[in-house]
Formats: C-alpha cells, sequence, structure tokens
C-alpha cells in the first residue's frame, strides 16, 4: 500500500512540475526571434531576483540568444524527466550534487568536458564528464539582526524548536514546500545528524530525527513569501508578523539585505542580517551546469557551457550577484564577502544517502508532518 501511495505521489510531482512549467517554456521556444533554431533554453533554479533577465543580456552580449525557465531545483529536475522523450530544454544551470546525480543515473545528460573544466577543483566535477561545477554556496540560518543580538540568536537550526526555547517558538519559517533545493540542503543537514540503520530507523533516520521534524513544524510558523519578506514585515495581524529567521543562499543575502532595506510605515526597516555556524558546520551546495540529453543544438549548446563556466563570465557573474565562482581563477575576484561565507567549516553530508532518501522523507513530511 505504501510502495503504491509512493507511486502516485512521484507521479503527482511530476504533473505538476510539467503544469507549471510547460506553458513558459512552449511561449519561449516560439517568442521573439520567430522561431531561430539557435535559440538555447536554459533551465535553472538560480534566476531569481533578478539574474534569469540580466543573464539573458550577458549572454546576447556574448553573441547567445538565450531564453531561461527558472523554478525550484526539485521542479526543473522533474521537469527534464518527465520530458526524456522530448526534451524541451537544452541546458541546465544550478541543482546541486543530488540533483545532478539523479540525472546522471538517469542517462538525461550529454557528456561533454568544458574547455574551463581543468580551472575547476576535480571534486565539484563529474569524473565522467556530464556535469561540472560552477558556484559553492553555504546554506545558511540568518536572522533580523534587529530583533536579536549575536549573543540573543540561535546558535544551531535545532535551538529553534528545543521545549525550552519559548523565546524562539513562532518566529522562524518552517517548509511549506519541499521541492526548493535549498531547503532539501537544509533538510538534508538536519537528517543528517539522525542517521541510522537501527530497526527502527525509518528512511534511514533514527525516531529522535523524525521527532526533530514534528517539534520544527509544531512550533515553527508558515510565513508568507521568501524569507527576507517574512522577517521584514511586521505589519499588525499578518502571518510573517513575528518572523526573525530562516534559511537563506550565501550570495542572495547582500541583495535581498539592499532590497529590503527601504519599506513602507508598515515594514520594518530591516538594518541587516546575521548568520549561524553551528558546531557542526553549514552545509553547502555545489551548483553545476550539464547538457540536457536529446538537445538538437548540441553545439551551441557546448559553446554556451564553454562562455558560461568562463573565468572571464563567472568573475563578471560573481561580482554582480556576489557568488563564489568554483572556478579557481574566477574565484581569486570574488568579492570579500563571498570568499568568507564559502571559507566557514562545512557540515559533513552522506549526499549519496541523502538523494537515496529524499523522495521518502518528501512523502512522509508532506502527509504526516506539514501544516
Amino acid at each position: 500500500m505504501k510502495s503504491k501511495a509512493k507511486r502516485v505521489f512521484r507521479c503527482l510531482a511530476v504533473a505538476a512540475a510539467s503544469l507549471v512549467l510547460c506553458t513558459s517554456v512552449g511561449m519561449a521556444a516560439c517568442a521573439g526571434d520567430g522561431g531561430n533554431e539557435e535559440r538555447l533554453i536554459v533551465y535553472t533554479n538560480s534566476g531569481s531576483g533578478g539574474r534569469a533577465e540580466w543573464w539573458e543580456e550577458e549572454a546576447a552580449k556574448a553573441g547567445f540568444n538565450i531564453r531561461v525557465i527558472d523554478g525550484g531545483a526539485d521542479a526543473m529536475k522533474e521537469k527534464i524527466i518527465a520530458e526524456a522523450d522530448n526534451p524541451q530544454g537544452d541546458v541546465m544551470c544550478g541543482l546541486n550534487s543530488m540533483g545532478w546525480a539523479d540525472l546522471k543515473a538517469r542517462g538525461l545528460l550529454e557528456q561533454y568536458v568544458p574547455e574551463w573544466a581543468s580551472e575547476v577543483d576535480p571534486a565539484n566535477n563529474d569524473p565522467d564528464g556530464y556535469f561540472h561545477g560552477i558556484t559553492k554556496e553555504s546554506i545558511l540560518l540568518i536572522y533580523d539582526k534587529a530583533v536579536w543580538t549575536e549573543e540573543e540568536a540561535p546558535k544551531d537550526w535545532l535551538d529553534l524548536w528545543k521545549d525550552e526555547n519559548t523565546q524562539y517558538h513562532g518566529t522562524f519559517q518552517c517548509w511549506s514546500s519541499l521541492t526548493g533545493g535549498t531547503t532539501q540542503i537544509v533538510l538534508s543537514g538536519i537528517m543528517h545528524r539522525f542517521k541510522s540503520d537501527a530497526p527502527d530507523a525509518k528512511y534511514g533516520v533514527s525516531p529522535e530525527g523524525w521527532d526533530e521534524i514534528r517539534r520544527m513544524y509544531q512550533y515553527g510558523v508558515r510565513a508568507q513569501g521568501n524569507v527576507f519578506d517574512a522577517i521584514s514585515n511586521h505589519t499588525p495581524g499578518h502571518t510573517n508578523e513575528n518572523i526573525h529567521c530562516g534559511q537563506w543562499y550565501s550570495s542572495g543575502i547582500k541583495s535581498y539585505s539592499e532590497t529590503y532595506y527601504n519599506k513602507s510605515p508598515n515594514q520594518h526597516l530591516l538594518e541587516g542580517v546575521g548568520y549561524v555556524v553551528p558546531e557542526v558546520g553549514v552545509p553547502y551546495a555545489i551548483t553545476g551546469c550539464g547538457i540536457i540529453k536529446g538537445t538538437d543544438k548540441l553545439e551551441t549548446a557546448k559553446r554556451f557551457i564553454d562562455w558560461y563556466g568562463s573565468a572571464e563570465f563567472q568573475t563578471i557573474w560573481e561580482q554582480r550577484w556576489n557568488t563564489a565562482s568554483c572556478n579557481t581563477v574566477a574565484w581569486e575576484n570574488a568579492t570579500d564577502e563571498a570568499k568568507e561565507y564559502t571559507s566557514l567549516p562545512a557540515q559533513e553530508i552522506d549526499w549519496a544517502w541523502a538523494q537515496q532518501h529524499m523522495g521518502e522523507w518528501i512523502q512522509e513530511i508532506t502527509l504526516y508532518y506539514m501544516k
């Protein structure tokens, strides 16, 4: 019975991803240039906050005609899977190690080693040449410094939902969706602390670990919007009124902080955010790029990948968006903030184990824990 429910849940997830994105992709394929065959469709989960539009403009300067289709990491991965027999996208940029490993295992990537591959730490590239590292992101618990001092702020994710820490209850944003790459990385970091192969473990996690998830939803708030929107909105009676912390990716801290400096009279004047470094370290996401199997624009896609991951363009990208490139030549030109974020101690996570169980965790949490 559980196996059947799992299959049904996965089918619904794939269908939802396709319904959400198919219209925009269809429009992208025929818009603008009268159906130019060399227009590349670039799937990504890294196009928010104005990045997609900027990216398209920069690509045009380099002679590429691209349309960036942005969505959650899991939604984009599932879309590629759903389109396996009739690919609509040409290139994927983003995801994390779990997403890339899944696509590779399914045979949905073209094998190609770009010109800049040797400038990336081999640990961040697929040894068989199906995908290569682009950026390194620390995934952080951030908090509003206008509300809490460093001493008052939590020191770890688990601090937020301890029964005795009532000062944090109702102040943090809990997940209303588990399809985002950032969310799945944080979830992996929490679950890994309770990794177990004991008889009473469920989907590789001890009962103590599942109790952490229960209390997270018990004491968290299903706030609206991204975490910056949530912690900046102190409108009385709003679901976000008392939100002071939540998850975010390191490269988005500066740009989103600046976005929320000036708000209407009903908004909190966000002066900046702090971040937490748990004793176990912080989880990292290594985003990558690869060519989608079956593209009919393979040579153009290869040239695009050569340009996109080059030290020249990655330097432009990281200085504009405060990222830290996996390209070691480009990384030398990263901002001091980006270098600081990517020098934080890393949490040890068995990513193969997390990938193996992620679908089971999503199903279990969605059905039995999520508010």
